[in-house]
């Protein structure tokens, strides 16, 4: 049951650089957790390299797992490593094809501004049905954690299409590395300016997870303490 993952590390897209350690931390999360999205739909933002939602496909049972991310690099890898992993997809009962009646993993485009500002109506009604966002190690450029909070606000509160999911039901769950502190206290901030209810995951529960993807150094260039894990909802 080993997983393969591609990496460029010398590459100019941060997003296949590598595992992020909150990538790492949010798959031990979700298969320690895994009611929190099983037989529920739903989509990844900044997905990178994919591993976080090949885990999770495979091992937490989700009706469908939409991987996104915005460039064609981070595209085309991701999608390699589906490919690469699909034999033990299969194995886990999940359908790498977009067959429906089957659990599902796919992966798209999906570029914030555009989500935020619901200027594109696929990406638009991938959201109306979602019941919960994931990300990890995102919160780390303040030039766009207004638009990050925005779009978490848009699935958290989506109206749209024949959705027969409620405001109640959706959740997002995040999971950041805590680098600089005034970066972390703008994206709670702007949270709570927009309504968006956010309780974060005790310190210890994190430090007890299952160690599958240990952080070492050099690859990881920060610890596991150092990864906050947040759950959101609309208040």
């Amino acid at each position: 049951n080993i997983i393969g993952i591609r990496v460029y590390p010398h590459h100019n897209d941060v997003g296949i650089r590598k595992v992020w350690e909150a990538g790492a931390c949010l798959a031990e999360f979700l298969i320690s957790r895994p009611d929190l999205i099983r037989n529920k739909k739903v989509i990844e933002l900044g997905a990178g390299v994919g591993l976080t939602g090949i885990v999770a496909a495979g091992l937490c049972r989700p009706m469908h797992l939409h991987m996104t991310d915005c460039t064609e690099a981070c595209l085309d890898n991701m999608q390699h490593n589906i490919s690469v992993n699909e034999p033990w997809l299969r194995r886990q009962g999940v359908n790498v094809e977009g067959v429906e009646r089957c659990r599902q993993l796919t992966s798209g485009y999906l570029e914030w501004t555009e989500c935020a500002e619901g200027d594109n109506e696929t990406i638009a009604m991938e959201i109306s049905e979602a019941e919960v966002l994931l990300a990890a190690d995102v919160v780390y450029d303040t030039s766009q954690i207004s638009i990050l909070v925005r779009c978490v606000k848009v699935l958290l509160s989506s109206q749209q299409g024949s959705s027969s999911v409620t405001t109640e039901k959706r959740k997002a769950v995040f999971a950041t590395t805590f680098r600089n502190e005034k970066t972390f206290a703008l994206f709670t901030n702007q949270l709570r300016n927009e309504g968006i209810a956010c309780q974060f995951v005790d310190k210890e529960v994190i430090a007890n997870l299952p160690s599958i993807f240990p952080c070492y150094h050099p690859y990881f260039l920060q610890q596991r303490s150092d990864v906050r894990i947040c759950t959101m909802t609309a208040e």
